[in-house]
């Protein structure tokens, strides 16, 4: 679900906002995106997957250019 998610925004040039995401840490400078998606331009994106026992995916996608 997370790479079917990840290429969906690709494709829709947006970053889907963080449900989980509620107060941030003002030590710890990560941008988020905490109430609504935002437009983005890229033609690459990551996703990761960390499970138990060490099985740990990172998916990078990268689009067409232009």
């Amino acid at each position: 679900l997370r790479a079917v998610v990840t290429l969906h925004a690709l494709t829709l040039q947006t970053i889907p906002r963080d449900i989980t995401h509620t107060r941030p840490a003002p030590a710890i400078p990560l941008e988020v995106v905490p109430r609504a998606a935002r437009d983005a331009h890229g033609r690459h994106a990551m996703s990761n997957a960390f499970g138990f026992g060490g099985q740990n995916v990172a998916l990078v996608r990268g689009g067409a250019p232009g």
